[in-house]
């Protein structure tokens, strides 16, 4: 579904509006304009592109025409934000005027696959919501002095994104970077220690997406995931430390001693005491 809105038939260059109390876009849709969304709160999501964001207070998204994009609540957690929205002559214009210095910050928010975002400060989002407040007026009323200051604020707004701008890469086989990073944290023991949902907080994604994530690049559940760094720390203390095998069982994250033990043998073979004494007395 496209949204168009007040851009199809109308000399109108810019439009904002704030969505909160359940008043955002639950449908997948695109849009024939440009927009920044500012979001208010954290804890909602924010599903764009066949990807799962989590959207944090003082969050600036741009979004482009072909995004295809809605919001959702996380848990009893409703998104809450703003949406500036504006013609895409303005963005046009933009890059003209920047000619060949603007070459990489134009390839940085058009070409990316997800659109780029930035954490603002609260004292830049308050400065935006003022700002905001100044183009107050009905559409129908629009002058050109108010369609310049907006253009100025518009600049404004690309000026502090390029230089906060942040984009989730991916490596040369397609695994997003974000993934590769997260896999990495969780080597170490205070992480995988504390298991999935230690995981998760890392991901900075839902549960649901990081396991389908983990899926499709890794080929593996998120549980095995977990177990499997937990198992090889326990292997590696077998050989390296005197502690007892119960306490690198709960030293490593798992809760159950019978669990434990059954994990360990299916990895290895054996049971964790035959695997000391056969690999020291070897």
């Amino acid at each position: 579904m496209r949204l168009g809105g007040i851009f199809d038939n109308s000399d109108v260059d810019f439009s904002y509006r704030y969505a909160k109390h359940g008043n955002y876009s639950k449908e997948l849709h695109d849009h024939t304009c440009f927009e920044f969304f500012l979001s208010l709160s954290s804890g909602g999501i924010h599903y764009i592109n066949g990807e799962e964001q989590i959207l944090h207070d003082g969050m600036l998204v741009f979004v482009r025409p072909w995004d295809a994009h809605y919001f959702g609540p996380r848990g009893s957690n409703e998104p809450c934000h703003v949406n500036i929205a504006f013609r895409p002559e303005i963005i046009d214009e933009l890059f003209v005027y920047l000619g060949e210095k603007g070459k990489d910050l134009k390839k940085q928010l058009l070409e990316s696959s997800l659109p780029p975002f930035c954490i603002l400060t609260e004292r830049e989002k308050i400065r935006i919501l003022a700002t905001l407040k100044t183009f107050a007026i009905p559409i129908q009323e629009e002058t050109v002095e108010s369609k310049l200051l907006f253009r100025f604020f518009v600049a404004e707004l690309i000026s502090v994104f390029a230089q906060k701008s942040y984009i989730e890469p991916e490596k040369g086989d397609g695994t997003p970077v974000w993934l590769e990073n997260v896999c990495e944290k969780m080597c170490a023991h205070e992480n995988f220690s504390e298991g999935l949902s230690r995981m998760v907080e890392l991901s900075g994604k839902t549960r649901e997406h990081l396991a389908r994530c983990m899926k499709k690049y890794k080929n593996t559940t998120l549980s095995a995931y977990v177990n499997n760094l937990r198992l090889e720390y326990v292997a590696s203390m077998l050989l390296n430390s005197k502690m007892s095998i119960v306490d690198l069982c709960y030293d490593s994250g798992f809760s159950s001693l019978d669990y434990f033990g059954k994990q360990f043998k299916k990895k290895y073979g054996i049971s964790p005491s035959d695997f000391r004494n056969t690999m020291l007395n070897s």
